[in-house]
C-alpha cells in the first residue's frame, strides 16, 4: 500500500483540520490545479510565484506542481516575502502570474512602496486570490497595486481546488472532476440553471455527498472544455451567534447587509457581550464612491433579521455602533489570518 500525506489545513474554514491525501487524490488535485493554469494562459514561457504558505496550515505544493506541469518556472515564495530580502527576489523575479491571499498580497504590495520598489506595469498578467472570501474592495485594490487582473480560485479544505474564474467567464466555473449537486431543503439535485441551495461535491456516485455549506445560485451548466457550471457564491450558512434571549445573526444575513447595501465595500459585525445584553458594533469600510448614511445603516444593522428587532426593543440589544475603517486590513482576523464575518467578544 502506498504511503499517505496528512496535511494540517484550514481552506476557508474557521477551525484546522487534517486532510488525508493518498497519490491518486494528490495527482488529481495537482491536475485541477494544472487546469486552471493553463486556462490563464501559464505556459512555458511563464514565471509563477507561490506566496500560499507551505506548512502547517496550507498545500502551497498544489500550486507550485500545478504550475509545473504547464511547464512555467516556479518560485515557491512562501509567506517569507513579508520581509524585505525575500521581497526584493520577488520583485526581481518579475513574474507572470501570481498565487495567494488576496490580502497577504495587499501587505506585500505596501512593503514595496516603503521599499520604493513599484509592482505595477512590470508584466504580470493574472493573480490567483484563494483561502479567503474575496471582496470586491480587496480585489480591485490588489489589482491596482500589482497590475494584474485578480481571479478567484474557489475551493475547499477537504477536496482543493473546486472551480476559478476563468479569463473570459463572467461567473465562477466549476472543474469537471467532481459531481456535484445543491442541495434545497429536500436532497441533493443536479445543478441546473437557476437552481439555488448550498453547493454539494463528491469524488464519483459510490461516494457520500459532501456539503460544502456554500450558498449558490446556478448560472448556467456549459462550461468550456474541462469545466463545468457557472456559479454565483452568495454566502454561507454554517456560522450563527446566539444573543442571550435565544435570538441568532448568522453570516449570511452579515453578508447579505453588505452586498444590499450599496455604501458598504465590506463589513465585519462584533457582538459584545456584556452580561444578560450585548452591544452590535458594524465594523465597516465605505464604497469610495458612495456616502454611508448613518441612521439608515444603523437601521440594517437593527433589522438584519426580525429576531434583532424584538431583541433591541427589549432592550437585549444596549446599543448598535458603527464604526467606519480606511481600510480592510484594519478588521479583526483569526490567528491563520482568516477573517470572519461575525466576531464574538466576551
Amino acid at each position: 500500500m502506498p504511503g499517505r500525506l496528512f496535511h494540517l489545513t484550514g481552506g476557508t474554514t474557521a477551525r484546522s483540520k487534517v486532510v488525508r491525501y493518498d497519490p491518486g487524490r494528490w495527482a488529481r488535485s495537482v491536475a485541477v490545479k494544472r487546469k486552471i493554469f493553463h486556462a490563464h494562459g501559464v505556459d512555458e514561457n511563464a514565471r509563477v510565484a507561490v506566496c500560499h504558505p507551505f506548512g502547517l496550515w496550507s498545500i502551497g505544493q498544489v500550486h507550485v506542481e500545478g504550475a509545473l506541469a504547464c511547464h512555467a518556472d516556479v518560485y515557491p515564495i512562501g509567506l517569507s516575502a513579508l520581509s524585505p530580502e525575500p521581497l526584493q527576489h520577488l520583485i526581481d523575479a518579475r513574474p507572470t502570474h501570481l498565487c495567494g491571499g488576496a490580502r497577504h498580497l495587499l501587505q506585500l504590495a505596501d512593503l514595496a512602496a516603503k521599499l520604493e520598489r513599484p509592482l505595477a506595469n512590470r508584466g504580470m498578467q493574472a493573480i490567483f486570490a484563494a483561502g479567503e472570501p474575496l471582496t470586491s474592495g480587496v480585489r480591485a485594490a490588489c489589482a491596482a497595486a500589482w497590475g494584474a487582473p485578480v481571479f478567484d480560485v474557489y475551493g475547499t479544505a477537504e477536496f482543493d481546488a473546486l472551480g476559478a474564474e476563468l479569463p473570459k467567464s463572467p461567473s465562477m466555473r466549476l472543474v469537471n472532476d467532481f459531481e456535484f449537486g445543491v442541495h434545497s431543503g429536500n436532497g441533493v439535485h443536479a445543478l441546473s440553471a437557476g437552481a439555488t441551495g448550498s453547493l454539494c461535491v463528491r469524488a464519483d456516485e459510490h461516494t457520500a455527498w459532501f456539503d460544502t455549506r456554500d450558498l449558490i445560485c446556478v448560472v448556467d451548466t456549459d462550461g468550456p472544455s474541462g469545466f463545468g457550471a457557472g456559479i454565483h457564491i452568495r454566502g454561507r450558512k454554517d456560522f450563527a451567534v446566539s444573543l442571550p434571549d435565544g435570538s441568532a445573526i448568522s453570516e449570511l444575513q452579515v453578508s447579505r447587509l453588505v452586498a444590499e447595501t450599496p455604501s458598504l465595500a465590506s463589513a465585519q459585525l462584533h457582538v459584545v457581550h456584556q452580561g444578560s445584553t450585548v452591544e452590535l458594533h458594524l465594523l465597516y469600510v465605505p464604497h469610495p464612491l458612495s456616502e454611508v448614511n448613518a441612521d439608515a445603516l444603523s437601521d440594517r444593522v437593527r433589522d438584519i433579521n426580525v429576531d434583532v428587532a424584538d431583541s433591541v426593543r427589549a432592550g437585549v440589544v444596549r446599543r448598535i455602533q458603527l464604526r467606519s475603517l480606511a481600510d480592510e486590513g484594519l478588521y479583526f482576523n483569526t490567528a491563520r489570518g482568516k477573517r470572519p464575518l461575525i466576531v464574538v467578544v466576551e
